[in-house]
């Protein structure tokens, strides 16, 4: 019998929190979570009043990974391999829109995140974890190698030695190992993660969504491009910035010592 993993939500003034929920307890991936996912996200992005997005697993997990049940169950029905590509694909969105959403992105690692649970946990801009957190790449345990664009996400923050590393010694991270490897950038009593993780996501969405939305597009075309090209986007990007009602506004409440009013979020 296989387990599903709902999706629920919760906002606190300009952060949506999302929270993933199982019967099981372990929060399995599925291609209905990412569809979930990928729609949560979408809402947000077109919603002003959300300024940063939170996401945590409930109880003590954040997500054991796929589902094994169902991976046996499609083995013996012989699902045919443009079928399971199709799941795949579904269970990717919701990777995928954290990773091209322009608003801030943060994972609050509550306990085990292994396999498509570290996708996800891999695909937010920020990862701040419990003590009990644990992290592991874990495909290879089950003779797979890897979905949910995990490799590129792992490649990404640790770099290519370190990310196969980690990945081939299939070695199971505690949250502090974690820190050292780069995968996370902070570690939190259990009892703590949930509020400093709200905090951080709070201090994040008073600031310009403009802003926020320009400085992830800069880091992303770091990524990929030349120095030289780089230089030319934060420009751009600049000018762009410089043009934007939110920059005076920044300025003026800045000499006038209070808190700005931006464009974006007083729609």
């Amino acid at each position: 019998m296989t387990s599903t993993t709902s999706l629920s939500k919760s906002r606190h003034g300009r952060v949506l929190k999302l929270t993933l929920e199982s019967d099981c307890g372990r929060h399995p991936v599925s291609p209905e979570l990412g569809v979930a996912l990928h729609s949560s996200i979408a809402d947000a992005e077109s919603d002003d009043a959300v300024g940063a997005i939170l996401l945590t697993g409930s109880g003590k997990t954040f997500s054991a990974g796929g589902d094994i049940g169902g991976l046996i169950a499609g083995l013996d029905a012989a699902r045919p391999d443009a079928e399971t590509s199709a799941l795949l694909a579904r269970s990717a969105s919701g990777c995928l829109a954290l990773m091209n959403a322009t608003k801030p992105t943060i994972a609050l690692v509550n306990g085990a995140a292994a396999g498509g649970g570290l996708a996800l946990a891999a695909a937010c801009d920020i990862r701040l974890a419990s003590h009990s957190a644990k992290f592991a790449f874990a495909y290879p345990r089950i003779a797979l190698a890897g979905d949910l664009a995990a490799c590129w996400s792992l490649n990404r923050i640790l770099g290519p030695s370190r990310a196969l590393y980690f990945a081939l010694s299939v070695k199971r991270l505690s949250a502090s190992e974690a820190l050292a490897l780069g995968l996370i950038a902070e570690v939190h009593a259990d009892d703590g993660l949930q509020q400093a993780g709200l905090t951080l996501a709070q201090d994040i969405a008073s600031m310009s969504p403009m802003a926020l939305a320009q400085v992830k597009m800069n880091f992303r075309a770091a990524a990929t491009v030349s120095r030289d090209e780089a230089i030319e986007i934060e420009s751009d990007n600049f000018l762009l910035a410089r043009a934007h009602p939110d920059h005076r506004e920044a300025a003026v409440a800045f000499i006038e010592k209070r808190r700005p009013r931006w464009a974006q979020s007083e729609r």
